[in-house]
């Protein structure tokens, strides 16, 4: 029997999931609670959510979105950061954040409107210079 708060989770999760631009799924394996408290807080001043996620209630939020691409980049321990605006933020977010501290947070892939991304294409997107170079 579902608790209303796992219904609130999936609900939450589903609601990201619809909103997001790009989300990137990481393993956080080996990170302390002060590191992830650091990763959060800096995400969040960068405007992404990096969450924890229990895989079966991402699965089900991802069918609820109609987003099953998700599905495939949520597995083992995982966490998500969602991204709303551009979507080369988060990526650059993550990649900043497991350089300077050297954390051990990996990414193992990611999701952009409906292609699927892998740890290697997250990673280039992380290198490339802002929307507004490539215009100019």
């Amino acid at each position: 029997m579902p608790t209303e708060r796992k219904i609130k989770s999936v609900e939450d999760m589903r609601e990201w999931m619809e909103n997001c631009t790009i989300a990137i799924s990481a393993d956080y394996t080996g990170m302390s609670l002060g590191d992830m408290t650091d990763l959060r807080r800096e995400m969040r001043e960068k405007g992404t959510h990096f969450r924890v996620v229990k895989n079966t209630l991402a699965h089900l939020a991802a069918d609820t979105a109609g987003r099953p691409e998700i599905k495939g980049i949520v597995e083992g321990p995982t966490g998500v950061a969602y991204g709303y605006g551009e979507p080369s933020e988060p990526a650059k977010a993550l990649a900043q954040f497991i350089r300077a501290n050297r954390s051990p947070l990996r990414i193992k892939g990611g999701v952009m409107g409906n292609q699927t991304l892998t740890a290697l294409q997250v990673h280039t997107l992380a290198t490339l210079p802002s929307k507004e170079v490539i215009i100019a």
